[in-house]
């Protein structure tokens, strides 16, 4: 992804990133389909975690990556001379719907980080509303709030690639 914000830094041919990215949005939309069908749309597992949305918003990373790629500058470039000097409407409909839900996901990723705040730190004992009783145990390796922060941090990139190239 950096490479698409500076040339400089790919290190991959573009091509190669196409597999990738093809490869991934392939995986992400598997999984995702194959989640609803063991589960529902809510998915919803012990730890609260909401799965088919983590993985569509993977499937929508990748093929969003893809549609860098795949656009061609040139069609861009006949947008604008075809138009008034502005691209097209129908040309930026795509690229303004990822941007709308990768934002949208970055806003759902920072409030759900509540839960994993203990309640006896937010007010200085427990909270008789609160869902936890006392601090939740997670396994070492998980550290939910750096997986959220850099779930954040991916979808405002993303989509700030997304307003650069339309």
């Amino acid at each position: 992804m950096a490479g698409m914000l500076s040339p400089a830094l790919q290190t991959l041919p573009e091509a190669g990133w196409i597999a990738v990215f093809a490869a991934s949005a392939a995986w992400f939309g598997l999984t995702t389909g194959r989640l609803v069908r063991q589960r529902g749309v809510g998915a919803m597992d012990d730890d609260g975690l909401h799965h088919v949305s983590h993985y569509a918003v993977h499937t929508l990373m990748a093929l969003a990556m893809l549609y860098m790629f795949l656009v061609p500058d040139g069609a861009r470039a006949m947008a604008v001379r075809a138009g008034s000097g502005s691209p097209a409407p129908s040309y930026l409909v795509v690229p303004f719907l990822i941007v709308v839900i990768l934002l949208g996901s970055a806003a759902w990723e920072i409030d759900r980080t509540y839960q994993y705040l203990h309640s006896d730190t937010l007010a200085g004992g427990t909270d008789a509303a609160s869902p936890h009783t006392g601090p939740r145990e997670l396994p070492l390796w998980r550290a939910p709030r750096v997986e959220a922060t850099c779930h954040v941090a991916m979808c405002i990139t993303m989509a700030y690639a997304l307003i650069l190239m339309s």
